[in-house]
């Protein structure tokens, strides 16, 4: 009996040795920036494609609300990693002494833009003094719009602004309870798109056109967060490129996967965003994620000169790409 005993026992332990416990996913809980429109699409495929399982992470994406509320609830322990505009991680880290920091360059320019519907009649951004444009709480297009107004020779201050979901600016537009929107530019197809349905057709103001070479969103975390996780943030990065890349090479797939995960959206209209966002605003894959110490240096230049901040600060303080894949 013992020697059966002693047998299953050595059994046991090479069964053990050979076959170890699966170690359960960590979950990461992630921030969006926004509604889950077409950009968010890599992140998506990512995750049914398997790449975050594949390092271990069961990644769960909350939608947002604009960089603001992104960067305090990421702050405040509500998401353990988000993505948002560089301007606004600078002001809270800056203006409200919040531990967070950069991890990732998500765009390498900037996507900012402001549209008006064609029968509106304003011709230039020069036009939208006095007029009322939508926005939310931190959102990083309010946030520059000061310097936009004085590239653009008129007042800011006469700006209307009228805070309301995201979400809802599309149809506020359209409607003519505003007169413009805020919005990246990689919005313009699908929205374009249901703005024709309407008889109607809308106009895009780039605020590139006015001078701004910028950085805009990043993936930030806080520095807690970043000295406990290093390895955790390494393999989200990995799985993160891995995401974006393969949905650079196969986009109606990833635009499929995307429409799956988020009904509401339609595939279309995630290609049509992705195809903006993936060939016009990302990094190269040579240098995914990086921040080139120029382009970051002139990003914090619009920032002060914006917001009223100290231009002698030195904006790399706030960047950490330790954990950034090769």
């Amino acid at each position: 009996m013992l020697n059966k005993l002693g047998l299953l026992h050595a059994a046991l332990v090479i069964v053990t040795l050979c076959c170890p416990v699966a170690r359960a996913a960590d979950r990461v809980i992630y921030q969006l920036g926004w509604i889950p429109t077409g950009e968010y699409a890599p992140y998506f495929a990512g995750v049914a494609k398997g790449f975050y399982k594949d390092e271990g992470i069961e990644l769960v994406m909350s939608r947002g609300f604009g960089s603001g509320d992104t960067v305090k609830k990421v702050a405040g322990g509500g998401a353990m990693l988000g993505e948002a505009d560089i301007s606004t991680v600078m002001l809270a880290a800056i203006r409200e002494r919040a531990p967070v920091k950069c991890l990732m360059s998500e765009y390498n320019q900037s996507p900012h833009s402001i549209f008006v519907l064609e029968s509106s009649g304003i011709k230039s951004v020069r036009e939208l003094a006095g007029k009322k444009i939508a926005t939310s709480p931190g959102n990083s297009h309010q946030l520059y719009f000061p310097l936009l107004a004085k590239l653009a020779d008129f007042d800011a201050s006469t700006i209307q602004w009228l805070n309301a979901d995201p979400a809802a600016w599309a149809g506020m537009l359209l409607s003519g309870a505003i007169d413009a929107t805020p919005v990246f530019a990689t919005h313009e197809y699908w929205q374009n798109k249901q703005a024709k349905k309407m008889g109607k057709l809308i106009k895009v103001f780039p605020f590139a056109d006015s001078g701004f070479k910028i950085y805009t969103y990043c993936v930030m975390a806080t520095e807690p967060f970043i000295a406990a996780n290093g390895d955790l943030i390494k393999r989200f990065l990995r799985a993160t490129k891995k995401s974006f890349l393969w949905a650079r090479d196969n986009m109606e797939e990833a635009a499929q996967l995307h429409a799956k995960a988020n009904p509401e959206v339609d595939a279309d209209d995630a290609l049509g965003s992705m195809r903006i966002f993936l060939t016009k605003y990302v990094t190269p894959s040579d240098s995914f994620g990086k921040f080139d110490p120029q382009k970051l240096k002139d990003t914090y230049a619009a920032v002060s000169m914006a917001q009223g901040l100290d231009p002698a600060f030195d904006p790399s303080t706030l960047l950490d790409m330790r954990f950034l894949p090769e």
